[in-house]
């Protein structure tokens, strides 16, 4: 069965999950749970700073995704790098991380 939306997973059978954040073409992709359930809205991120409004506005909750969209930041972070030695990339990777940590103090 083809899929009409990549926020859509195949489960067993035919039965579809939804996804609230997912990665594609190199962008982070989350559903702005704000809105819900009144309107269905994507947002969007390039940049991790994007990801880490998005935890702080509640735009993306519960512990599981907030956990992901913290890993798909430092992909951001690591994809977007203009290092050119591995320490320098590791230093983005600790301010990225430092950003996504003062966010929230708990899921």
């Amino acid at each position: 069965m083809k899929l009409a939306h990549p926020f859509f997973s195949k489960l067993w059978g035919d039965e579809l999950s939804l996804r609230t954040i997912w990665w594609d073409s190199g962008r982070v992709f989350i559903i702005n749970q704000r809105e819900l359930p009144d309107k269905f809205e994507c947002i969007e991120c390039i940049e991790p700073s994007r990801l880490a409004t998005a935890i702080k506005n509640l735009e993306i909750r519960g512990a599981p995704a907030i956990g992901v969209a913290a890993a798909m930041s430092l992909a951001l972070t690591a994809q977007n790098s203009r290092a050119t030695v591995l320490k320098e990339l590791w230093e983005e990777l600790e301010v990225c991380a430092a950003m996504i940590r003062n966010t929230r103090p708990t899921a």
